[in-house]
């Protein structure tokens, strides 16, 4: 049995009896820190050991033999410090108090507890409290003798007790593989660790061996814990993994101040959408997006959020006061932002250093962002709310064209080393859905944001000729709102039945909300509501969910590394099998562009025609082919 870690502060000592391959556990303790103090009255106050190490400790000990060893020797620590010190009147009191009754003698239960042990029927109120103090002591001397515990460990505190400072070496506080690791990321102190945790994130733990969430999760707590003690605060994004640090809310910067949006110096005055502000004309906007896709509509709002904080901030100006020249300098604040604009590290709109921007533009995010802008602005004047568009003549700087990379897809090599890998997954629900994944995407030659909007309601059979077919299909809703219909393999609609069917036993355990049967996602999360950052509300895997599913399982092929003429799977994405789909489909029905187009939901079949002009080896065959085309050189 493999123990968890505990404090490096605790020596190791082989005891006798412990089972072969456990780690080494605690026997000696050299100095008393705050929160051995806190973990000490909580088990002394009745709280089950490992539940207070849990609860106190930065590491804890899982194991309740384990932890109750633990505070048996941190007892002992207390009771010889008490010895050096030099007020021995006090401190030989408190020592009697720590020593009365054996620590390790059983715990003893509330009087409530005890007597639902008994029929009271049977047994009378005098019966039951003789019964408890034949077994447990006079329950006033008990509940007296813990008083005087936590008095007396109170005392010791004041004069002995360890505080974390910032400038404090990690090995002083934390177990000894932790601090490896530590060491190796250039973290020497617990100052350095914030600053460590802060600039990851929440997670910060990636990478460090035998550190999971749930105890980098209980280190950061114990982190936030001693914030006024280490004069450091862990950031907001960072908070937002905790299940509770009791801490207030995390007010919001300065740059995410609520814009006033009245109406300005352009406006029109009478207008068909009746908005009298720019708030109403706004909102008589956001209602036009209806015709879009989420993923559309999302980036328009962000777009023009972003531009509405600029205004104000930078120009003090509303949505119908901007007029060129702001729209100018707003064009180029994109791609040369200043400094207080810009956060490079990944946070969240509630985090207090929250920024609009991680870095500058590029020259077709930047063009993406002015198309948003015009799409607004454009339907400000078509209604008549404003007299003109500051924005309709702005060029973004061309950066050179920039065409889909279709080459990155996966050979019939990749695609088996895929399945091998697959199959090679530890067994479970976590498998059958890896397998389910590659199945819809390679089936399917989805997007990630049409996967994730999938439910099993959008699964029906086909009906081909007006007959209802065996086979299944998709009703997929691409970009442009388009509906298409996308067959499935036989193959693929089972893997999809075998993941559903673990959703549903996590329904049944309470794990996963219940929703309506052609509600449930065709992929779903696999974890608690609570740390299910990958989720909707639904239950469903989000779109960065996918996307990180997808990356783990081929950065974990890449680490275990493949057989010559494979491709690099650290680079591979949920696009190259979008693209694997579109080159199989056209090989399967020689080069059939309006099929392809079809399966694919592209809205130019030019588009799909990328992926003909991409198979280099289908142009070398054909050349080769031409046997009538024969040079001088070549004829006998």
């Amino acid at each position: 049995m493999v123990l968890p870690l505990i404090p490096q502060s605790c020596q190791t000592n082989p005891a006798g009896g412990r089972p072969a391959g456990s780690r080494e556990q605690v026997v000696l303790v050299q100095n008393l820190k705050l929160h051995d103090f806190a973990f000490m009255r909580a088990v002394i106050e009745g709280v089950d050991a490992a539940r207070a190490a849990r609860l106190y400790l930065p590491e804890g000990a899982e194991d309740p033999h384990a932890a109750r060893a633990l505070f048996e020797q941190l007892m002992g620590t207390a009771i010889a410090q008490l010895k050096s010190l030099a007020d021995v009147d006090s401190a030989n009191g408190a020592r009697k108090a720590l020593l009365a009754n054996s620590i390790s003698n059983e715990k003893m239960p509330s009087l409530d507890a005890f007597v639902e042990r008994y029929d009271t029927d049977v047994y009378g109120e005098r019966e039951l409290m003789d019964l408890f103090e034949i077994k447990h002591g006079s329950l006033p001397d008990k509940v007296r003798q813990r008083e005087a515990k936590i008095r007396a460990l109170h005392w010791l505190q004041l004069k002995a007790a360890r505080i974390p400072r910032q400038h404090d070496a990690v090995a002083n506080w934390f177990c000894a593989e932790l601090c490896g690791s530590f060491r190796a990321v250039g973290v020497l102190s617990l100052g350095d660790c914030i600053t460590f945790i802060n600039s990851r994130g929440r997670l910060w733990h990636r990478g460090f061996k035998r550190l999971g969430r749930v105890r980098a999760t209980r280190l950061v707590q114990w982190l936030a814990a001693h914030e006024s003690h280490l004069q450091m605060q862990l950031s907001g994004r960072v908070r937002a993994g905790l299940q509770s640090t009791g801490s207030a809310p995390v007010p919001l910067s300065p740059v995410r101040e609520t814009v006033a949006v009245v109406s300005g110096t352009f406006c029109s005055g009478v207008n068909t959408m009746g908005a009298t502000s720019d708030g109403q004309a706004l909102q008589g906007w956001l209602g036009t997006l209806a015709t879009k896709s989420a993923h559309t509509v999302e980036a328009y709002r962000r777009e023009v959020e972003r531009l509405l904080v600029w205004a104000a901030r930078e120009r003090g100006k509303g949505l119908s006061s901007i007029d060129a020249v702001d729209a100018g300098h707003w064009l180029m604040f994109l791609t040369d932002p200043p400094a207080h604009w810009v956060n490079a590290l990944p946070c969240r709109k509630t985090d207090e250093d929250w920024r609009p921007l991680r870095h500058g533009l590029s020259a077709r995010s930047a063009a993406r962002a002015l198309a948003a802008v015009n799409n607004l602005y454009g339907f400000l004047v078509a209604t008549n709310y404003l007299v003109a568009n500051p924005f309709a003549r702005l060029q973004p700087r061309r950066s050179g064209a920039v065409q889909l990379d279709v080459s990155r897809s996966f050979t019939n090599a990749d695609l088996q080393a895929i399945w091998a890998a697959a199959a090679a997954l530890p067994a479970g629900a976590h498998q059958r859905r890896m397998v389910a994944v590659l199945h819809l995407l390679l089936s399917a030659g989805l997007r990630r944001e049409e996967l994730v909007n999938l439910r099993w309601g959008h699964l029906k059979p086909l009906r081909i000729d007006g007959d209802v077919s065996e086979h299944f299909g998709l009703t997929v809703l691409g970009k442009g709102m388009k509906e298409r219909v996308v067959p499935l393999r036989p193959q693929a609609v089972e893997a999809l039945r075998r993941h559903r069917d673990d959703r549903l036993q996590l329904v049944a355990l309470g794990t996963v909300r219940d929703v309506p049967e052609d509600e449930i996602p065709l992929i779903s999360s696999l974890r608690s509501s609570h740390w299910s950052m990958g989720a909707t509300t639904d239950g469903s895997l989000s779109v960065a969910g996918v996307y990180s599913l997808i990356k783990q399982f081929f950065r974990q092929m890449a680490k275990q590394g493949g057989g010559e003429g494979l491709s690099d799977f650290s680079q591979a994405s949920v696009h190259w099998l979008r693209h694997t789909f579109a080159h199989q489909v056209l090989a399967a029905s020689g080069n059939d562009l309006p099929v392809a187009q079809q399966l694919l939901g592209h809205a130019s079949i030019a588009t799909t025609g990328i992926y003909v002009k991409a198979d280099v080896r289908q142009r070398l065959q054909a050349v080769l082919a031409m046997s009538s085309l024969v040079g001088p050189s070549e004829l006998s």
